[in-house]
């Protein structure tokens, strides 16, 4: 028998070697034995009780004759190795319709199998994932049990979770959050707080005006900056996701440190710049770059053509190196990027275990195709009729690329006629118009 740790096997030991003594661990015959394999890099032995249970639970697997060499690459590149989050898409639905939403042409669903969600979130919590992430579409909103989820995972209240909102609720009354009615949204927070929330993350879309305007609900930016001191004043932290801060517009940067000043206790004398410093520096706030996919295509100015951008800045590292988090997007799929779940392919929830699924994560196509830098190659098959011969950010064609690669291996064909065919169906739900010759 040839055995090796497995991607969560090896994950697993490593972060014991992080919170646990050497002595704890050798304590422990399970851990103990992991360890030797981890120091020893293979296990060459007969099968006995410990080896089966720790093979069944998916911590070793076979070693496929693998060379000391590749497994010690293996072990160096373990692809779980950055993760620290893993992050609940739970529904697609919302009810707004921003301008710049990525969503909004994707179908729409919601998780329901919340039983399969507690097991997988017990899988990451040995892997020493501490933080758990709770997103839409609109969660608060359309997440139905997505509360009993979040008390389940933070029953001994030793984790961080956080829910991203676009704030619909704040200073609403007799409202329904999924599925439940709350008499105002100071009993809303209380229900978060009981349920383990911890952090509060509401849509900030740059200054007041463009804000209510890309949600279409004025008065919201208000809304969301009255209820900071009623969040903090619950025990919850109340933090923001906002686009990418252009520190060039004043304007705008007296705007977010505003936002910072109410976020936290800063000293009379912090500038505005060390403000926004701060609130960029913390990693419980989020910020992202426009992105022209979904709504945000009729937004583009096409900055980048596309046959002008190098082959080696089409690889992206978070497909085969995770950081920081996984997502369980809402129709199930493991994915690491957000858009359009362009990172489908490591496997699905509701058809396959999720251990399976981060043991083979190396076996995915979409792992080697950026792993191997290979995007380049599918160039030729990107429709420029349909998807423009420029983009905004470069992730707006790895994700199209991603999807016509995918699709193509799908097919297994890449006539006219078929190259076409996904051209047009990624068009459906990336936000860009078919026009029919």
């Amino acid at each position: 028998m040839s055995l090796i740790l497995s991607n969560i096997g090896h994950k697993y030991i490593t972060e014991k070697l992080k919170v646990s003594s050497t002595f704890e661990i050798q304590s422990n015959y399970e851990t103990s034995f992991l360890l030797l394999v981890l120091r020893e890099k293979i296990y060459k032995g007969a099968s006995n009780n410990l080896i089966n249970k720790l093979l069944t639970s998916g911590f070793l697997q076979n070693s496929y004759d693998l060379t000391i060499e590749e497994i010690d690459f293996r072990y160096k590149k373990n692809p779980l190795e950055h993760v620290t989050r893993l992050i609940f898409e739970f529904t697609t639905l919302c009810n707004f319709n921003c301008v710049h939403c990525r969503n909004g042409y994707t179908s729409k669903t919601s998780e329901t199998n919340i039983e399969k969600l507690k097991s997988i979130s017990d899988v990451f919590k040995l892997l020493n994932v501490k933080r758990f992430d709770f997103i839409g579409g609109e969660v608060t909103k359309f997440g139905n049990r997505w509360l009993d989820l979040a008390k389940y995972i933070n029953h001994n209240c030793d984790n961080i979770l956080t829910v991203y909102t676009n704030g619909w609720w704040l200073e609403k009354t007799n409202f329904e959050a999924a599925g439940k009615i709350y008499t105002n949204d100071i009993e809303y927070l209380n229900e978060l707080k009981n349920s383990g929330i911890t952090h509060i993350l509401l849509s900030i879309d740059g200054r007041e005006k463009a804000h209510d305007e890309s949600r279409n609900c004025k008065g919201l930016y208000r809304r969301i900056l009255n209820s900071f001191e009623r969040i903090k004043q619950i025990g919850i932290k109340p933090r923001i996701t906002a686009l990418v801060i252009n520190n060039q517009d004043a304007e705008l940067m007296n705007s977010f440190a505003q936002i910072a000043s109410l976020m936290y206790n800063f000293p009379e004398n912090i500038g505005i710049e060390a403000k926004v410093f701060y609130m960029n520096s913390d990693e419980t706030n989020h910020f992202s770059n426009f992105i022209d996919i979904g709504n945000g295509v009729n937004l583009k100015k096409g900055k980048y053509n596309v046959d002008e951008i190098p082959s080696y800045m089409l690889t992206c590292k978070a497909f085969y190196r995770p950081s920081p988090g996984l997502r369980i997007m809402a129709n199930g799929n493991l994915s690491v990027c957000p858009l359009l779940d362009a990172g489908e392919g490591y496997g699905n929830i509701h058809e396959s275990d999720i251990v399976e699924i981060l043991n083979n994560f190396q076996n995915s196509f979409v792992y080697k195709l950026h792993a191997n830098k290979e995007l380049a190659k599918y160039l030729k098959y990107y429709d420029t009729s349909i998807f423009g011969e420029s983009i905004d950010h470069i992730c707006s064609l790895r994700v199209i690329l991603t999807l016509i690669a995918r699709n193509i291996n799908l097919y297994n064909d890449t006539n006219k006629q078929t190259i076409l065919k996904i051209n047009k169906e990624i068009a459906k739900y990336s936000g860009h118009k078919v026009i029919d010759k």
